[in-house]
Formats: C-alpha cells, structure tokens, sequence
C-alpha cells in the first residue's frame, strides 16, 4: 500500500514538473517568436515549483537524499549511530509538530490575500506545507520505528 502511495504521489509530482516545463516552453515561445509574453506563466511555475518541491520533500524524497551535514553521525558505528539517528529525527518531528499549529493560522491568513497574476488565494498556494508537515513526521516515525526494531543492522543503510 505504501508502496502504491509512493509511486502515485512520483507520478503525480512527475506530471506537475512536466506541466511547469510545457508552461516555460510555452512563455518561450509566445514572448520570441509572437512578441506577446504571458503574464501567468511566471507565476505558474513558481506555485508549480512550490508545490513539487514541499510535496516530493514531505512525501517521497529518502531521508539519505536530503542535503545534510552528517561527517558526526558517518564517524559513529552501533549503538552511538542509532543513538544520533533517533536524536535528529525526533528533533526534526518535534519541530516539525510544533509549527503546525502557527503554519494553520499564517495560511488561513493567506487565503485572504490573493496571489498578483492568477488571483489564487495565496494559502492555496502554500498550503503544500502542511503536507510537508505531516508526510514528512510520518516518514520520520516509520524511520525511528525500524532505527528502533531489532532488525537495525539491516536497516541501517537505508535510513542513512
């Protein structure tokens, strides 16, 4: 099932950056070849962007894909390793949970206000932050689930 919801969610984010590409091509081609720039393709690519970068960091990107500094935790072997992998991931899913309810009220704010091209309501657009928040602590409590099970030896290369 997880799996299913995996390849789903990479079609789905596949098809948004296919779109934000179509959408660049198409700006190209209307603002040199017919001299008339789009104004809503500029903003499009940015809410596109937005939403494919939150959306495949809070839901399928693998917690060794991400941009860290981890030479302390790659120094360590056994039980100070497990140790470090379930300090950080609990400091991330802390933080993570404690902005929920600040990040609710900034984007029910937002929706007030409108985007400057298309008119979207900007809580619309940002809203792909709250699946960050919650695709990204279940990512982490399956993490410290295995980091915790008695198979750790095995699991340990894929939760670097």
């Amino acid at each position: 099932m997880l799996k299913i919801l995996r390849q789903s969610v990479a079609a789905l984010l596949a098809t948004a950056f296919a779109l934000m590409f179509a959408i660049f091509i198409a700006q190209i081609v209307a603002r040199y070849f017919f001299n008339a720039p789009l104004t809503w393709t500029e903003e499009a690519i940015r809410i596109l962007y937005i939403w494919i970068i939150f959306g495949s960091v809070g839901t399928i990107v693998a917690w060794r894909d991400h941009v860290s500094i981890d030479f302390l935790l790659l120094a360590t072997r056994g039980h100070l390793r497990r140790a470090l992998m379930l300090v950080s991931r609990a400091c991330v899913l802390v933080i993570l949970v404690i902005s929920v309810p600040d990040t609710l009220d900034y984007l029910d704010y937002m929706r007030r206000i409108p985007t400057g091209v298309m008119r979207l309501p900007t809580g619309l657009v940002f809203g792909v932050y709250m699946v960050f928040c919650v695709g990204l602590p279940l990512k982490i409590a399956i993490d410290i689930r295995r980091i915790l099970s008695d198979d750790w030896d095995d699991a340990e290369d894929n939760l670097l």
